[in-house]
């Protein structure tokens, strides 16, 4: 779309020309300059329209800003405890990984072999001592 509101150049031609035709060259220049004045009238009530609700509506704005934040800060809140829930869900789901000792099977089978007998007596390997120097392990040894 090219020129003033969709309309080419031949076209304005065309309603210039057909207003000349039906309205006159006399009274042609007052009909333009009460067009021009109707639309700067309009313009104006435009503005002032456009401002009022400016200014109406600048609370309503902040309010929306406000609470766009604040469920932003919501969403990343939530974010990180959803994640710090997971994390610990796959920490539950590995330990529940780990091997547990199934409860209803029937014990090991107990070691039948003799333990080692106790000796009987102990050499010092001819190391003597007082009641203030007392023995350490190394010592004595079995027979």
């Amino acid at each position: 779309m090219n020129g003033l509101f969709g309309v080419g150049p031949l076209e304005l031609i065309l309603v210039g020309v057909l207003a000349l035709i039906f309205i006159g060259p006399e009274r042609l220049p007052g009909v333009i300059g009460q067009v021009m004045k109707t639309v700067r009238e309009l313009r104006d009530y435009a503005d002032q329209v456009r401002d009022e609700l400016r200014t109406e509506f600048e609370p309503l704005r902040q309010d929306i800003e406000e609470l766009s934040r604040d469920v932003n800060q919501f969403a990343v809140d939530l974010s990180q405890q959803v994640n710090d829930v997971a994390n610990e869900a796959q920490q539950a789901a590995d330990t529940a990984r780990a091997p547990v000792p199934d409860l209803m099977a029937p014990p090991p089978p107990r070691d039948t072999t003799p333990a080692l007998a106790a000796p009987t007596s102990v050499h010092t390997n001819g190391l003597t001592h007082t009641e203030e120097d007392a023995p350490s392990f190394a010592d004595y040894r079995p027979q």
